[in-house]
C-alpha cells in the first residue's frame, strides 16, 4: 500500500470493471491493486503527483503525463492497444501503463514472466535503441507512486 495519499486529476471517465477485467485478460497478467484503483474512477487520468527524478546516465527530472486509459473503445491510447502495436525498438516483456507527454513510457517490467503480481516500474526511453533504454525505476507500483512529487511548474 503506497503510503502517500493519492489524488487523482485530469480523468475522462469511470471505468465497468469488466472493463478492467477485459484488458487484464487481454494481456495475460494480473495488475497491482493500486493502479486498479487509481483508474477506476480516473481512466486516462493522472496522480496530482507527477514527476519523478531519472537515474538514466545522468540525473534528470521526468513526469507522468497521464495513465493509459484501460477503455478499449479509445482506439488510439489504450493499454491493449500500445501492447498489440508497440512502436519501434519497445523492448518485449514490458507493458506500458504511463505517458511521460512524448514518446517515452512507464511500464511494468514483465520480463521475468507475468506471473509477478507487483512487478518492478521502469522508464522506456524511446530515443534510444531496443534493451539499452530502459531505466529502472521501482521495486513495484506503490513504491513507484511513493517517489512522485508535485512540480514546482505546472507544465501541462
Amino acid at each position: 500500500m503506497a503510503k502517500k495519499p493519492i489524488v487523482m486529476e485530469r480523468s475522462s471517465n469511470k471505468l465497468d470493471p469488466i472493463a478492467i477485467q477485459e484488458v487484464q485478460k487481454q494481456l495475460g497478467v494480473q495488475f497491482p491493486n493500486l493502479l486498479l484503483e487509481c483508474i477506476k474512477n480516473n481512466n486516462g487520468g493522472r496522480p496530482a503527483r507527477t514527476d519523478f527524478i531519472l537515474q538514466h546516465g545522468k540525473k534528470k527530472e521526468s513526469g507522468l503525463a497521464a495513465f493509459l486509459s484501460f477503455d478499449l473503445k479509445d482506439k488510439d491510447v489504450n493499454i491493449v492497444a500500445y501492447y498489440e502495436d508497440p512502436p519501434e525498438y519497445f523492448p518485449e516483456g514490458l507493458i506500458a501503463f504511463g505517458s511521460t507527454g512524448g514518446s517515452s513510457m512507464i511500464c511494468f517490467d514483465y520480463r521475468n514472466g507475468k506471473d509477478n503480481l507487483n512487478p518492478p516500474i521502469v522508464y522506456w526511453d524511446s530515443g534510444i535503441e531496443e534493451n539499452q533504454g530502459i531505466s529502472y525505476l521501482a521495486d513495484n507500483f506503490d513504491d513507484f507512486m511513493d517517489m512522485l512529487y508535485e512540480p514546482e511548474d505546472k507544465y501541462w
